[in-house]
């Protein structure tokens, strides 16, 4: 199997002007603000083409272009020849290392928006400094994206491959079989409950 090698390096600080067409991975909810021709927005600020963020997060660059994700608001319309999709049904659609990186800029996003408050004393937090965290202004208690394991398992018998549906799926998208490690798990019995 070939490790695909991205250009992209991640980085804490944008660069000093965003003067250059930046990439944005912008989200209402979960869905990513895509071209009908299978790009993501391409722009210097994407409040111009009629999508401002609620709140931004740099990325990294992908060679030398920024790359940014932001939170859309949940009504906001996509500009014209633009659309909102689901990461799921963008796969094989949008180009791999665009893919990778929204995967890596929703969970960005989701973790920015659940955390602009302390989970210990509910007051507000901002950006750390030198390090992709958020500080509770009045406590100090810090936030860090979360890593959760998870596990995929392709179950195949006399040359069937077993897939499965959730709920929440978009409809006609099945997977193979896949799921999080619960507290106290084994990732080995993680498998043996989600094939189960």
């Amino acid at each position: 199997m070939h490790e695909r090698r991205s250009r992209f390096e991640p980085r804490l600080a944008p660069p000093p002007t965003l003067e250059v067409a930046a990439l944005w991975f912008l989200f209402r909810g979960r869905e990513l603000l895509v071209s009908h021709e299978g790009g993501v927005l391409a722009a210097p600020d994407p409040g111009a083409a009629g999508a401002a963020p609620v709140r931004r997060q740099f990325l990294g660059l992908l060679g030398d272009v920024p790359c940014w994700s932001g939170e859309l608001s949940p009504d906001v319309e996509p500009p014209p020849g633009m659309a909102f999709r689901d990461l799921r049904f963008l796969f094989g659609r949008l180009p791999p290392e665009l893919h990778d990186l929204a995967g890596r800029a929703v969970q960005i996003v989701e973790w920015d928006r659940t955390h602009q408050f302390c989970g210990a004393c509910g007051a507000s937090t901002e950006p750390a400094q030198g390090e992709r965290a958020r500080a509770c202004v009045r406590c100090g208690l810090s936030f860090y994206p979360r890593l959760a394991p998870s596990m995929i398992v392709a179950v195949e018998r006399d040359g069937a491959l077993l897939l499965a549906r959730a709920p929440h799926f978009p409809r006609g998208i099945y997977s193979v079989l896949a799921g999080f490690v619960e507290p106290g798990e084994s990732v080995e019995q993680t498998v043996v409950r989600e094939v189960w």
